[in-house]
């Protein structure tokens, strides 16, 4: 069996659902079609749908084969993860890592959204679920159907000049690639063929890039609470299901959770609140700029 020997390993909102289609589409990689198993993740809550058997985690790579030229996986929280990236390298000492990056007041905007979509999060404004997050750390205001409380810290969450710097103190830098957002969005196939170089896989021809994940919101919350947060007795009856049928998943809650969803407008940061969120990242991304030799002064920007 191969082990995966590349991992993007995040940051959430961040394209990496689009790039992890990108990759996975290409004939020389093999990726599962489960992303996100957060195997290594063992600091996340018991409530997140993770993998936690090295048995179960290696038998999605049993369809890779001696043409792949690498495999892989995704899983956006490993680079926020205090103990991901350790037991990663444990695991596999030459990995190569592709960690995606954009600034963090748009990441720190959109992932609230996000939240609020996976029903981690109950309050809809994000200025105030940004001034909730002393209270939060303190198991205080904690939505109900969070699965874990460590996800509302948006402030840590994105951090990206910390994470990064324990992640280049764990790996080499030549074992680490960065995708910038904005790069990916100016010249998606440029980032692609640099990713691919970085792989040491051949370019494929391809040339169709569709983005994923526009910001979305619930139709019914009631319909959201019941496919995303099933009853007992609902669980065990797709399980029962999906061992008859002997597939991983029925594709049943990801069409309930398409058809209830609805595209939205990106929500703003008032002014005040801007300039407020610029000087707490500004010395993570003064860090994150000397980590990776890029210029990020424009994400600081009023």
């Amino acid at each position: 069996m191969r082990k995966p020997d590349f991992f993007i390993v995040g940051a959430p909102k961040c394209a990496t659902s689009s790039f992890y289609d990108y990759l996975r589409e290409h004939p020389d990689i093999y990726m599962p079609a489960r992303a996100d198993m957060h195997f290594f993740a063992d600091d996340f809550s018991d409530q997140w749908d993770r993998i936690f058997s090295l048995e179960n985690y290696e038998r999605h790579f049993r369809g890779a084969r001696d043409r792949h030229a690498a495999v892989g996986e995704r899983s956006v929280y490993y680079l926020y993860s205090q103990v991901a990236l350790p037991k990663l390298k444990r695991y596999n000492p030459g990995a190569r890592l592709i960690a995606m990056l954009r600034s963090p007041l748009d990441l720190a905007l959109s992932f609230h959204s996000q939240l609020q979509i996976a029903l981690n999060e109950d309050v809809e404004d994000f200025e105030t679920a940004w001034r909730l997050q002393p209270d939060r750390l303190d198991g205080e205001r904690i939505p109900s159907t969070c699965k874990d409380p460590q996800v509302l810290q948006y402030g840590r969450i994105a951090m990206l000049g910390e994470q990064v710097r324990r992640m280049l103190d764990l790996f080499p830098r030549e074992q680490v690639h960065f995708v910038f957002v904005e790069d990916l969005k100016r010249s998606t196939l440029e980032e692609y063929r640099r990713a691919l170089e970085f792989l040491g896989v051949p370019y494929d021809g391809r040339t169709n890039f569709p983005h994923q994940n526009v910001r979305k919101a619930h139709k019914s919350k009631w319909l959201a609470r019941l496919v995303l947060r099933q009853p007992r007795f609902i669980k065990a009856i797709t399980a029962g299901i999906k061992r008859l049928l002997r597939i991983e998943q029925t594709g049943l809650g990801v069409a309930l959770i398409n058809l209830n969803t609805k595209p939205v407008g990106r929500q703003q940061i008032p002014d005040g609140l801007r300039r407020e969120l610029i000087d707490f990242f500004a010395d993570d991304v003064g860090l994150l700029a000397n980590l990776t030799g890029r210029d990020l002064s424009h994400w600081l920007h009023e």
